[in-house]
């Protein structure tokens, strides 16, 4: 009798937690994958399960912290195709680093929830258009790269607020 009041307490404490929130930074990480070239990034594919999370890929790519990822650096991965905009969901991110890759399009409005991010390269791939003022909601970002893209339009106001900025690379693009 005693184990079934037990589990009866239990059972009605789980029910009166508030929910946590559930980040799945893996599934995001899925969604930056699928644009890449499939034979660099499976090699790391350890479980064969024909996907790859960070806890499979080595520290120098990501860094998964307390279940979020914090540092994501898929450098000359073959990376094609738009960033995700879910990329925004990352929002434990410290490092975020695209470069010498193929991928297209602009730089997507959620790179702004990424607080705590510090530094940010995408350069030497083909992204256009205009850098989303968005990036001035990044208040940690020290280093931001951009070179040797094909952005155009102006540099946003926003950048020039940055508190912690202390490099910012743009040459090889099209600004006016």
């Amino acid at each position: 009798m005693h184990n079934y009041i037990f589990i009866l307490l239990i059972l009605f404490m789980s029910c009166a937690t508030n929910p946590i929130d559930q980040h799945d930074d893996n599934v995001i990480l899925q969604s930056l994958i699928k644009i890449a070239d499939l034979g660099k990034i499976m090699s790391y594919d350890l479980d064969s399960s024909r996907t790859v999370d960070c806890m499979e890929l080595p520290d120098t790519i990501c860094v998964w912290q307390d279940g979020r990822i914090t540092q994501l650096n898929l450098y000359n991965m073959g990376l094609s195709g738009p960033i995700p905009e879910n990329v925004g969901e990352l929002d434990k991110l410290v490092t975020l680093g695209l470069r010498t890759n193929e991928l297209t399009g602009g730089i997507p409005e959620s790179i702004g929830n990424l607080s705590e991010l510090t530094q940010l390269s995408l350069d030497s791939n083909r992204l256009s258009g205009n850098i989303p003022e968005s990036i001035g909601n990044i208040k940690k970002l020290n280093w931001l790269r951009l070179v040797n893209n094909q952005f155009s339009g102006s540099i946003p106001d926003t950048i020039g607020s940055l508190p912690a900025l202390r490099g910012l690379l743009i040459n090889g693009n099209q600004f006016n």
